[in-house]
């Protein structure tokens, strides 16, 4: 059953509801106040969104698959939920020391002055979404599909990771990107900075590149492209399917 908790509910508002409803009935749980001084717990809770409320700890939901606490920015330890599958929250509660096998998405919020996280606590991420943050490398992550990437002020290098298929990124300083075979689609929008890669992956379909562009050389297998700036002459010329796009392109 998915509750509701309003902003104007008390903490006894909130407790008489979850008692009133029943702790066992409780799977979804959204809550819009700050006035909540604790959580109960809940055995069968499997999604958490809990943005705008401020807490120390967190109960150990056995069966917890998406927690949403982005904006705790007083929360600095997450329990081992076993079976996580999407976590959001803010750079200072990754100081884990669990592994979180089932976690697939991962949206970190930071304030680019930690550089005390570390990702390699999710074997089987496929989803990385990085905000604000200082991270330099991207570490090895088998599994990982996409990145999308925010505001991040350090220089991101990303390694050959062998599942990679999609980069999104946004006002990042400097992004390095290595000729990743399976990579399809590369959309970058840089503030007078500027993106290297060293060859256009071999099965690029979509290169939107809104900045500085540094290019080795230049394969001709891509289906949308569009740059503002290319700092070294293109050579070789484009074959027909490929299209000069200016609007935004969303994925």
């Amino acid at each position: 059953m998915k509750v509701e908790i309003p902003q104007e509910f008390t903490h006894q508002d909130f407790i008489n509801k979850i008692y009133k409803i029943g702790i066992w009935h409780i799977t979804e749980l959204n809550i819009r106040t700050s006035n909540i001084e604790y959580l109960p717990y809940l055995p069968n809770l499997k999604i958490l969104n809990a943005y705008n409320y401020i807490f120390f700890d967190i109960p150990n939901f056995p069966n917890l698959e998406e927690l949403y606490i982005e904006f705790n920015y007083m929360l600095i330890h997450i329990p081992n939920f076993t079976k996580l599958k999407k976590l959001r929250c803010n750079i200072n509660a990754l100081k884990l020391s669990y592994n979180y096998d089932n976690l697939k998405e991962l949206y970190i919020y930071g304030d680019r002055t930690c550089n005390d996280f570390t990702l390699f606590n999710f074997p089987n991420l496929e989803y990385l979404s990085l905000f604000s943050t200082n991270l330099k490398k991207i570490p090895f992550l088998k599994n990982l599909e996409k990145i999308f990437m925010i505001m991040n002020s350090e220089i991101i290098i990303i390694p050959l990771l062998p599942k990679l298929k999609q980069i999104n990124s946004i006002s990042c300083k400097k992004i390095l990107i290595p000729e990743i075979e399976s990579l399809e689609v590369i959309c970058i929008y840089l503030q007078q900075q500027y993106c290297i890669m060293q060859n256009v992956p071999r099965n690029l379909k979509i290169l939107h590149i809104g900045g500085e562009l540094k290019l080795k050389f230049y394969r001709t297998n891509l289906k949308l492209f569009c740059s503002d700036k290319l700092t070294k002459n293109i050579q070789g010329r484009l074959y027909q399917n490929i299209y000069r796009m200016y609007e935004l392109l969303i994925f």
